[in-house]
C-alpha cells in the first residue's frame, strides 16, 4: 500500500473516531462537579425532594436589578438555583423588580427584597425571605413543604403528661415538631380519653413517653388504629409502659431491660466539651 494511501486511511479513521466521540458526548453528556466541596452539586436529600415534584416548578424572586447593599444579587440567585436546575430542567426562574412593578409585588403580598414565591400545579408555597431560602437546607425544606401542600396530618397523643411535638419546655420535642412543620406537615394533639377514635385523616400517630397510665379504653382505640393499618411512631423510655403493654404484645415487641449507648455519639459529645451519661 502506497504511503500516501496509508496516510489518508489513518486520517479517515481518526476523523471517524472524532465524529463517533462527538455523537456519544452529545447523546450521553457526562457532568462532573470539580469544585471544592462539590459546591455545584446537591446532597441526596435535596435530589429526593426534587423527585417529589416531577411537574414544572416555577420560582419567582422579587429582586431589584441593582442592589446597592448586595451588588448583583440576581447573579448569585441564578447560580444558586442552577444547582437545582441541573437535576430538574423544568425548574424555571423569573425575576420581578418590585420597584418597577409595585402592583405585582402588592398582589403577591411581598414584604421585603429578594423574597421568593414558588409555584407548582397552581399551588404556592409560603413567601420565603432570602434568609430562609438562600441555603440548600432552606430551599430544600421549601420544596418539601410544597410537595406536602395537601397537608399530611401528624398527631401526637396527649393527656398523660407526654412531651409535646409543638411545645417549648425542656422535655418537649419542639425541634422535631418544627422540622415536620418546615417540611409541610400539620401537627395536632390527640386526647384519646375524649376522641372516639384516631381520625382517619391522620397520616401518623406519635406516642411520646407518658408520665401517667393509659386507660383501657384509650388503649383499645389505639389498638383499633393499629389493626386497620395506621402508621405509628412509638417513642419509649426505660421503665414502665404505663398501660401500653397490650400495644407491645400486639406489635410483637420484646423490651429487655437496659439502655443502648452509641459510643460514636459519646465521642462527639465529649469533643464538644459536654460529658455524656455513661452509666447503663
Amino acid at each position: 500500500m502506497p504511503p500516501f494511501v496509508r496516510t489518508l486511511l489513518q486520517a479517515a479513521l481518526l476523523l471517524a473516531a472524532c465524529v463517533a466521540l462527538y455523537l456519544l458526548a452529545a447523546r450521553y453528556p457526562l457532568e462532573a462537579d470539580l469544585t471544592q466541596n462539590a459546591s455545584n452539586s446537591l446532597n441526596p436529600a435535596s435530589v429526593k425532594a426534587l423527585r417529589l415534584l416531577p411537574g414544572p416548578l416555577h420560582v419567582t424572586v422579587f429582586s431589584p436589578e441593582k442592589d446597592l447593599n448586595q451588588g448583583d444579587a440576581r447573579k448569585l440567585i441564578r447560580r444558586f438555583i442552577a444547582r437545582y436546575q441541573r437535576y430538574k430542567p423544568n425548574l424555571t426562574l423569573t425575576f420581578i423588580d418590585p420597584a418597577r412593578h409595585p402592583n405585582q409585588a402588592r398582589r403577591a403580598d411581598i414584604q421585603g427584597l429578594h423574597e421568593m414565591v414558588m409555584e407548582y400545579h397552581g399551588r404556592h408555597s409560603e413567601h420565603l425571605p432570602m434568609n430562609q431560602w438562600a441555603s440548600e437546607q432552606g430551599f430544600t425544606n421549601a420544596l418539601l413543604a410544597l410537595a406536602h401542600r395537601h397537608q399530611k396530618l401528624v398527631m401526637y397523643v396527649s393527656g398523660h403528661g407526654e412531651p409535646k411535638l409543638d411545645g417549648h419546655a425542656n422535655f418537649d420535642l419542639g425541634v422535631f415538631g418544627n422540622t415536620l412543620d418546615a417540611r409541610g406537615f400539620s401537627i395536632a394533639p390527640l386526647n384519646l380519653a375524649i376522641a372516639q377514635d384516631v381520625p382517619d385523616n391522620a397520616s401518623l400517630l406519635v406516642i411520646t413517653p407518658p408520665q401517667a397510665d393509659w386507660l383501657p379504653g384509650e388503649t383499645g382505640k389505639l389498638l383499633r388504629y393499629v389493626q386497620r393499618g395506621g402508621n405509628l411512631l412509638w417513642l419509649i423510655d426505660p421503665g414502665s409502659l404505663h398501660g401500653l403493654a397490650p400495644l407491645a404484645e400486639k406489635l410483637g415487641l420484646v423490651l429487655p431491660p437496659g439502655i443502648v449507648i452509641d459510643p460514636e455519639l459519646a465521642v462527639r459529645v465529649e469533643a464538644d466539651g459536654v460529658t455524656p451519661p455513661l452509666e447503663p
